[in-house]
């Protein structure tokens, strides 16, 4: 399990699909947004959470796949993922898609520089729910409000 305090990633992926389509909408394609990893520092998110969380944003279980999803937005994967982030007490999350995650996976001369180079190119999500550090150390001192 991730412990708080620690900032998430996340990596998803644009799906075009060019089945057909009946009725009114033919030969317009659908797309969706997968995710394909969602981890931190010390590991990645356990996927039951993220399954519970899927259920409980769209009212049913993602589609059986290595990915999660789909998403039918940025907007909605965003929202899933400061649902997460929140939940995780987390203090940010850093979106990134394939083509950004690879492009900082070619840019890295060690994991300190990874780390630096993802959360460059991602779109990061701040959770105000989460106490910093500053604020554990002074409500142990003062307690919590």
């Amino acid at each position: 399990m991730i412990k708080d305090n620690l900032p998430l990633y996340l990596i998803y992926n644009y799906s075009l699909d060019n089945s057909p389509v009946y009725g009114p909408l033919q030969s317009i394609p659908e797309s969706h947004y997968f995710i394909i990893d969602f981890f931190s520092e010390i590991g990645e998110v356990s996927s039951e959470l993220l399954q519970q969380h899927y259920q409980r944003f769209y009212g049913q279980l993602p589609e059986k796949s290595l990915k999660l999803g789909p998403f039918k937005s940025v907007e909605e994967l965003t929202q899933f993922a400061q649902n997460i982030c929140k939940d995780l007490l987390s203090p940010a999350v850093y979106i990134l898609s394939t083509y950004d995650f690879n492009h900082s996976v070619e840019a890295i001369l060690d994991a300190k520089s990874l780390k630096e180079t993802m959360q460059a190119h991602a779109k990061k999500l701040t959770n105000i729910h989460a106490k910093s550090a500053k604020s554990h150390f002074f409500s142990r001192i003062f307690g919590d409000p």
